[in-house]
């Protein structure tokens, strides 16, 4: 499914990830292998906000974003999570993510749970645009892949469907 993907954003026009550059306008593919350095580079140059969509959320991940995420200069308040309720895991997990809900709620983040939500994506300053496959908060092995591209007009829509607006 992964090479079938590939084509069709090739297809598409879109470039392949080595010709990434920091401010290029141009969609470029990212797999679990390389993704994470590319979007670490647009969130440190963040000024207005971050939303980050991911239905699926893991301790290790949220632990390893989150001191990230506090590390940079944005304001807390403006970094926006967007995720399950707690109560869509399996019994088990629900307790764990409830209390991760919580450490981001008190951490100063904004927290939305969107019941049967499955869209992931990342909009940095409302026009840099990463949206694909990849969970950022439980991702481990994967062989999922993000795409990367700016645009406003898109930012605006997938923030508005997705209730984060």
């Amino acid at each position: 499914m992964y090479h079938k993907r590939v084509k069709g954003y090739t297809k598409l026009g879109y470039v392949a990830k080595t010709d990434y550059a920091e401010h290029d306008d141009v969609g470029v593919l990212f797999d679990q292998n390389d993704f994470l350095s590319a979007l670490q580079k647009d969130m440190n140059d963040a000024r207005l906000s971050i939303i980050i969509a991911s239905p699926m959320i893991r301790k290790s991940r949220i632990v390893s974003m989150m001191n990230y995420l506090l590390g940079l200069d944005l304001k807390r308040e403006f970094i926006t999570i967007i995720t399950k309720p707690a109560s869509e895991y399996r019994i088990g997990a629900a307790e764990e993510v409830k209390e991760l809900l919580d450490q981001l709620s008190e951490a100063g983040f904004t927290v939305i749970c969107r019941a049967n939500m499955h869209q992931k994506f990342i909009v940095i300053d409302e026009q840099v645009i990463w949206y694909g496959s990849i969970n950022l908060l439980s991702f481990n092995r994967t062989s999922e892949t993000m795409l990367r591209f700016v645009s406003k007009e898109i930012a605006g829509e997938i923030v508005g469907d997705a209730g984060g607006s």
